[in-house]
């Protein structure tokens, strides 16, 4: 099979590789000699490529031992991924529910570590095809929900970050660290708004091909490619530099905001449109809505304060009414259309 295609889903696992991942597991000594098995990984998920095992995360049953490597199935590479159940039962006790407030952030530091959290990721969002009694109590417990809510929330402090790193670098004059930042500050709002729509998978290889299903037509996808600043010039003025800068931020804010606050308590089914700023005035791309469970904060540049979900919606739309607009514009929160952060 092969994907050529610039929308639309990827390599998704076929009858071929289902069978070949039925087929190693009665190699290894049957379902009975697990007590969990998964079938995961970018084939599952639906961006595999002509080089994708298929995935197999398991918990061996005491007594069977599992070989590591890749193994051939006519054709068909199946990887086993072998886990224990202290290892399961450390995995239930962090990401079964969401314990993150402004004055204790410690469960995002599991975020911060991509190998525990790719396999959460994988068991949360993978296909059960196996599990003993004791096993599936612990899987059970590994939530999807508290998984997408962590990615999200962390990504809104990422995408936040990232501003405040362009915002400090514009008023320098360094295009380099702005643009990276720009860059980045994008690829979290992406991960976000994937997440608010049930999608989270570790590997950065993936991320366009994830973005580009989101809609039929791929449109959110062109959006962001398009935002990204690669095309301009080595040695671009500080102009023109602020402007696609500001111009990716106010995208990344937009993606982020709507994530965490309609794709918070379910998941979205529509990308939310976005238009560039024409108004007087336009949100000020250095600030980005935070969520940190039932509370909500505007962060910008060395400033946070706490709002409502009512006030960081109005704040995001474009047609808010003009007393909204006067006191966004006291707080900084919006700026005419040509001024930069400073009103300048």
């Amino acid at each position: 099979m092969t994907v050529d295609t610039w929308s639309g889903d990827g390599l998704r696992i076929g009858p071929a590789a289902e069978q070949a991942a039925l087929e190693a597991i009665a190699d290894a000594g049957g379902m009975e000699a697990f007590d969990l098995i998964v079938l995961t990984g970018s084939l599952v998920a639906g961006h595999g490529h002509g080089y994708s095992d298929v995935d197999l995360f398991v918990v061996p049953a005491e007594g069977t031992v599992v070989d590591g490597r890749a193994r051939d199935v006519d054709g068909t590479p199946v990887q086993f991924n072998a886990a224990t159940h202290l290892s399961l039962g450390e995995f239930a006790e962090t990401f079964d529910a969401y314990r993150v407030s402004p004055s204790d952030r410690s469960q995002l530091f599991t975020v911060h570590l991509q190998a525990g959290l790719k396999v959460a990721t994988r068991l949360a969002f993978g296909r059960l095809l196996h599990a003993s009694p004791e096993a599936e109590a612990l899987y059970r417990r590994v939530d999807a929900e508290v998984i997408r809510r962590l990615v999200m929330t962390e990504c809104g402090r990422q995408v936040a970050r990232h501003a405040e790193d362009a915002a400090g670098a514009l008023a320098v004059g360094d295009p380099l660290i702005v643009l990276s930042a720009v860059i980045a500050a994008l690829r979290y709002a992406c991960e976000a708004i994937l997440a608010a729509h049930g999608d989270v998978y570790v590997g950065d290889s993936f991320l366009w091909r994830r973005l580009a299903r989101l809609d039929a037509e791929g449109s959110l996808a062109r959006t962001i490619w398009y935002a990204l600043p690669g095309d301009l010039p080595w040695g671009a003025a500080r102009a023109t530099v602020r402007r696609r800068a500001e111009s990716g931020l106010d995208l990344a804010g937009h993606l982020t905001g709507h994530a965490l606050l309609d794709g918070w308590e379910q998941r979205l089914t529509q990308v939310p449109p976005y238009t560039p700023p024409v108004e007087p005035v336009r949100r000020n791309p250095y600030f980005t809505v935070l969520r940190f469970g039932d509370t909500v904060t505007f962060a910008g540049p060395d400033k946070a304060f706490r709002t409502t979900e009512q006030t960081a919606r109005l704040w995001l739309d474009d047609a808010r009414p003009a007393t909204a607009a006067r006191k966004f514009v006291e707080l900084g929160l919006l700026l005419p259309v040509e001024c930069d952060a400073e009103g300048r």
